[in-house]
């Protein structure tokens, strides 16, 4: 728990020295290739598209390559009939081959192998852009000089609670990125919102060496143009470039998404990455041991309890006042004390099952496996 305490705090700090992005007024020269890898999104693709169509930013600068991941849908169809409809915006369709392996990796190193432009973005069709996205991005780039920039994702608002409570989680993982990157020490970023030089990916052999591991598209390269690029990977603070997703619609949808979440970080090759999860997940574990014991033994001390309890409440409610208070979403705060007792429960849960258990994930299994040594 002091080590929870401390990650925590200097996380604070952290995500409060990173200076805010405003769009400055003056021209953009930069252009864009814009990656989406698609599989089975005929529900959510048209309206992706749309948002894209309406970016306030020149249509001449940037591409659209949406590859699709061998779906089932007639989501390429879908994005086919868009581009026809929308003759101003440079779109293309790619299909991987029934042969390949498939898999995000291979959708967006097929889409960036036929990309024109040096600076990539990669995004997923369930993701909604505001207007201002690429402004903003680019803007920052062009100020920073950046190899790779990760910028904000949050869940599409709704009043419902269950949504609610992934908000407010999504909204603290955020700022976990922010601050570790801000650090110098990134354990996070999310490829629904990620940047980054072609000529940088292309340098670090881009997923050479992880193409066979699902999940950790977005990890795996953060951590390798962070090692090559000292100093040049940035978070970019603000709420122009903020883009929003679909929530998941079930827990069984939740949990699938989790496990693919976490089953990803025991492969990543940075000792601090592996380090803040153990420890995030070991001050949950704690907690829930210790109110076991507290429950099964007569002469157990509660205030032992009550204390380590308290301190990580304190914590984790500074550091998710100052994310929600950052994004304008502060009234998801009252949903704090119940999300709290839920997060212990599924951090504790989750952790082993997304390193033991199989997962499916839009139709594909994972491989069961155990819990593997990291050389790195």
């Amino acid at each position: 728990m002091v080590g929870y305490t401390i990650v925590l705090l200097r996380y604070c700090v952290a995500w409060k020295q990173i200076r805010e992005h405003k769009i400055p007024d003056q021209k953009i020269e930069t252009r864009i290739s814009i990656i989406l890898p698609c599989r089975n999104e005929s529900q959510n693709v048209m309206a992706c598209l749309d948002a894209m169509a309406k970016l306030d930013f020149p249509h001449e600068q940037f591409e659209i390559i949406l590859i699709d991941d061998q779906s089932d849908d007639n989501t390429r169809y879908l994005a086919r009939s868009f581009f026809k409809a929308n003759p101003s915006i440079e779109g293309h369709v790619i299909q991987l081959a029934e042969t390949s392996q498939g898999g995000k990796k291979e959708a967006i190193a097929q889409g960036i192998s036929v990309s024109r432009h040096p600076l990539i973005i990669t995004t997923d069709a369930d993701c909604l852009v505001p207007v201002t996205w690429l402004n903003s991005v680019v803007s920052y780039y062009e100020q920073t000089g950046a190899k790779m920039i990760a910028a904000p994702v949050s869940i599409c608002h709704s009043n419902s609670f269950v949504q609610n409570i992934q908000e407010l989680e999504m909204l603290g993982l955020q700022a976990v990125a922010g601050a570790s990157i801000q650090l110098n020490e990134p354990v996070l970023c999310n490829g629904a919102n990620l940047f980054f030089e072609k000529a940088a990916f292309l340098a670090v052999g881009g997923y050479s060496d992880n193409s066979e591991i699902k999940s950790g598209d977005d990890l795996f390269l953060l951590q390798k143009l962070r090692k090559k690029y000292p100093g040049e990977v940035k978070f970019l603070k603000a709420r122009e470039a903020w883009i929003q997703t679909v929530p998941s619609s079930s827990t069984d949808e939740f949990v699938k998404q989790r496990k693919r979440w976490v089953s990803k970080v025991i492969y990543i090759p940075d000792a601090t990455t592996i380090a803040v999860a153990f420890i995030v997940y070991l001050a949950n574990l704690a907690l829930i041991i210790d109110l076991a014991l507290w429950v099964f033994l007569p002469d157990f001390n509660g205030s032992f309890l009550i204390i380590i309890f308290g301190g990580k409440v304190l914590t984790d409610f500074l550091f998710l006042h100052l994310a929600t208070s950052f994004f304008r979403r502060g009234y998801l705060m009252r949903n704090f004390v119940l999300a709290e007792l839920l997060y212990i429960v599924y951090v504790s849960i989750i952790g082993v099952l997304g390193n033991i258990a199989k997962y499916n994930w839009k139709g594909r299994l994972s491989e069961r496996r155990l819990f593997v040594n990291n050389n790195s």
